[in-house]
């Protein structure tokens, strides 16, 4: 919000809040409706959670790199604002980033849906790679479950 110049701009920081509200009560529904990431001792729900862990990691470095300046260009969450900005602009006709370059006209007048809908997607693509994250900690715990019988006997998880 500060790069792209919104910073004074207070339905930004309306949009973003809605979004990040949205992406909360979307997981804790999907959390708890979908019985496979209720249990606990799933090798799934064990491999989102290794999955969280990275992405945790992954947000405390962003926050370090910002004042940094130039090490933000090696954060996910960049490039994924980036095509999120891409996406909306392509489908809207309008975009957040035109609010930095200059832009002039109706691309620079950025409203509530255009940052609320980059929020979603960018919050989408994250985790969309949260996802496959999972699936990589999903076969490194099977591989490890798999060399020692002991840590799946009690499990329902061979």
């Amino acid at each position: 919000m500060v790069w792209l110049g919104l910073w004074p701009v207070m339905h930004a920081h309306w949009a973003m809040l809605a979004a990040v509200c949205t992406f909360i009560i979307g997981y804790a529904v999907l959390t708890s409706w979908v019985p496979v990431l209720r249990e606990g001792r799933n090798l799934f729900t064990r491999a989102l959670k290794v999955g969280l862990v990275i992405r945790m990691v992954i947000s405390v470095l962003t926050l370090i790199a910002v004042p940094l300046g130039l090490l933000l260009l090696f954060t996910p969450d960049l490039w994924c604002g980036i095509a999120a900005n891409w996406v909306v602009s392509e489908v809207l006709g309008t975009s957040p980033l035109a609010q930095r370059t200059g832009g002039s006209g109706v691309s620079s007048q950025v409203g509530f849906l255009e940052i609320y809908a980059t929020t979603i997607l960018e919050g989408l693509i994250l985790s969309f790679m949260l996802f496959i994250l999972s699936f990589i900690a999903i076969i490194i715990l099977q591989m490890r479950d798999r060399r020692n019988p002991a840590l799946w006997r009690g499990s329902s998880n061979p």
